[in-house]
């Protein structure tokens, strides 16, 4: 995994504030924190990880092959 590049490029790319999301995720926060910290509903929170999820999924996906 030397080669491997730093998890911000990928998650830095995602749409809109969804890379906001991911980081505040990664960082350790609750979802309850970060739909707090953005000032956006918690729905919308699990919304923007689920999308990201499957976003960084085939991009690492590529990535890897």
């Amino acid at each position: 995994m030397e080669n491997f590049p730093q998890k911000t490029v990928f998650i830095d790319e995602l749409p809109g504030n969804a890379g906001k999301v991911m980081s505040l995720l990664i960082s350790g926060h609750k979802y309850v924190e970060i739909a707090v910290r953005m000032e956006i509903p918690i729905g919308t929170v699990k919304t923007r990880i689920n999308i990201s999820r499957s976003i960084l999924k085939h991009r690492l996906k590529d990535y890897l092959n």
